[in-house]
């Protein structure tokens, strides 16, 4: 059976295989899992999950002696992310979902960004930084006790990184 419906949340919860058509064009085809978990587009993974994938505009690099792990850096305005992409220089877009985002003591993560919104929905909060100019979304359990303006440090789970070209599409 084919069933269409705009509602991510339907579509995932209901389907076995998911179709994400953008402006006709087929942008993935899979399975709910694959579809969350390794979306073949930045559209993609901005689209699904609620919130969506954050998506950081960023450029790639060598990484420099001294700098922790990874065989390259990506640069997303004030967060320094390093990764395991070597020989890839120029622009990349950073991909990571807001539950794989943390926030820590300032100077511990990748990186300091201002706090600009807080949202508490009781056994969630998800909390709004800016990093260098780009919003970064983290999604913290429970209710968390921060002030807009707070500035904070931002870990990212480096083994649910995302990395996709200037274009959007996923680099391997």
């Amino acid at each position: 059976m084919i069933y269409v419906t705009h509602d991510q949340a339907e579509a995932m919860t209901m389907g076995e295989r998911i179709a994400v058509l953008h402006e006709g064009r087929l942008r993935q085809l899979g399975t709910p899992a694959e579809i969350y978990g390794m979306p073949a587009d930045a559209f993609v993974a901005r689209f699904t999950g609620n919130p969506g994938m954050n998506v950081l505009r960023g450029q790639g690099r060598a990484s420099s002696e001294g700098e922790r792990g990874g065989a390259g850096v990506v640069d997303c305005g004030s967060l320094s992310v390093p990764v395991a992409l070597e020989h890839y220089e120029g622009e990349i877009l950073l991909g990571v979902r807001p539950e794989h985002v943390s926030l820590c003591a300032v100077g511990q993560g990748v990186g300091n960004a201002a706090v600009r919104v807080v949202e508490s929905l009781g056994a969630e909060t998800l909390v709004h930084v800016d990093a260098g100019g780009q919003t970064l979304v983290a999604k913290l359990p429970g209710m968390v006790e921060l002030h807009v303006g707070a500035t904070v440090g931002v870990h990212l789970d480096r083994r649910r990184l995302h990395l996709f070209d200037g274009a959007g599409e996923r680099l391997e």
